[in-house]
């Protein structure tokens, strides 16, 4: 794990703060993730339009459990230390989480900001359950 500082990035990180200290509840960070962006490392470069095709893949990582988990990260600055671990996924998207939430596969979970002390884990059932909330969400 590394040292860096806990000083929020930006409103997302704002919120996360505040659950991790108490002082706010769990679902009210996840409100502000779906409703935000993240910023996930590819291993692809998606050129000037940053449009995200099925030819990019994010990195993948797997949690104790040996469950795949998508690495996600509040802010570009969270996933310096990653991308110098796998220099294959040297690029980088900033995107609204809802959009790559959609589109997750069954049985994975997600790690915000792996390898820093602003991480958190998502499980596989509470990210099913997320992204039932957000389809039932937009049908209505």
């Amino acid at each position: 794990m590394t040292t860096d500082n806990l000083i929020p990035l930006n409103e997302l990180e704002t919120v996360l703060a505040a659950v991790r200290a108490g002082d706010a509840a769990v679902p009210s960070f996840m409100d502000a993730l779906v409703a935000g962006d993240i910023f996930v490392l590819l291993d692809k470069d998606l050129g000037p339009e940053g449009t995200w095709d099925d030819s990019a893949s994010p990195l993948v990582l797997k949690n104790h459990e040996g469950t795949p988990v998508i690495a996600m990260f509040t802010a570009p600055e969270r996933a310096i230390a990653m991308a110098s671990q796998f220099p294959a996924f040297g690029y980088g998207l900033i995107i609204r989480f809802a959009w790559v939430l959609a589109r997750m596969s069954p049985g994975v979970g997600i790690v915000l900001n792996p390898g820093t002390l602003f991480g958190m884990e998502i499980l596989s059932a509470a990210v099913q359950g997320l992204q039932v909330d957000v389809l039932s969400a937009a049908r209505h």
